[in-house]
């Protein structure tokens, strides 16, 4: 327990608070990137770290956590609960949008459209925005405990 946690305001303490656990999350980027085996359709990683620096590079990330383990404690810090739904809940939503964004009604801002695109475009990302709805009426079930294959 820390005995550090009276001399910050509860304001500050939060500040604090957030601030470790975005770095912490930025250590898990980080370490995912590293950790990378595949690339995925349209999105490729790239990267000519040599063994010796992934290994540092491995070892300091061990001490950024044990850092932010030792303040945490010193200072009682909370930890930040994410809601998983909701987290996913906003992530569907923001793709959702980009989709939206790329109909070929809505290309129009980077040039002129040719007329073909809606017929072959158009129900590809009809498709995707159908599964990101489906993926959405997942998560807004409310909680069902349902066991499905």
């Amino acid at each position: 327990m820390g005995t550090n946690l009276k001399i910050m305001n509860s304001f500050q303490h939060l500040a604090v608070s957030t601030s470790l656990g975005h770095l912490e999350a930025q250590l898990d980027t980080i370490e995912d990137l590293l950790s990378r085996e595949r690339d995925g359709l349209l999105r490729r990683y790239v990267g000519d770290l040599s063994a010796a620096e992934v290994a540092r590079l491995r070892t300091l990330l061990a001490e950024a956590r044990c850092a932010v383990a030792e303040t945490a404690e010193t200072f009682n810090l909370e930890p930040q609960v994410t809601d998983v739904r909701r987290a996913i809940a906003g992530t569907l939503a923001l793709a959702w949008a980009m989709l939206e964004d790329t109909r070929p009604s809505k290309l129009r801002r980077y040039g002129v459209v040719d007329p073909s695109l809606e017929a072959s475009l158009g129900p590809h990302i009809e498709r995707h925005i159908a599964l990101i709805q489906a993926m959405e009426a997942v998560i807004n079930s409310g909680g069902a405990r349902e066991e499905e294959p």
